[in-house]
């Protein structure tokens, strides 16, 4: 069984038709894929019962170290602001380039903490609307 290391993985945004990588990644935080659950229990039974109900694919986190002139952080800012669908690609570093591809939106834009010694950082949650696909 191999490990994948984190080294090289990428976080994709598509600018102008061209999926371009997100500059100076240093965190990524995948997604929570879960189901809503439907409760079927009536009065009659014993015992909860339940179903699986719609697929949720929940959020992927982004933190980097910000850079203002980079055209990737300042497409990522005007995207926050316009609150635009984009197209996104998570791609592990493994052989075979793993990727999980989904459409989603900027759901919030932070700076981080600035401190004596520190770098300025930022943070970026994207929501996912739709499906994921996963390609190995």
């Amino acid at each position: 069984m191999s490990k994948i290391k984190t080294k090289g993985t990428l976080l994709q945004v598509s600018i102008s038709s061209t999926f371009t990588t997100v500059a100076q990644r240093i965190r990524i935080v995948p997604n929570e894929r879960t189901r809503n659950e439907i409760e079927t229990t009536d009065l009659d039974d014993d015992d909860a019962t339940s179903v699986a109900g719609i697929r949720r694919a929940g959020e992927v986190e982004l933190e980097g170290y910000l850079d203002p002139e980079d055209a990737t952080h300042a497409y990522l800012e005007a995207s926050y602001a316009s609150g635009a669908i984009e197209a996104w690609k998570h791609i592990l570093a493994n052989s075979a380039a793993s990727e999980y591809a989904y459409s989603g939106w900027i759901m919030s834009f932070q700076l981080g903490e600035q401190a004596i010694d520190g770098t300025v950082r930022f943070t970026i949650k994207i929501k996912i609307t739709g499906a994921v696909t996963h390609t190995v």
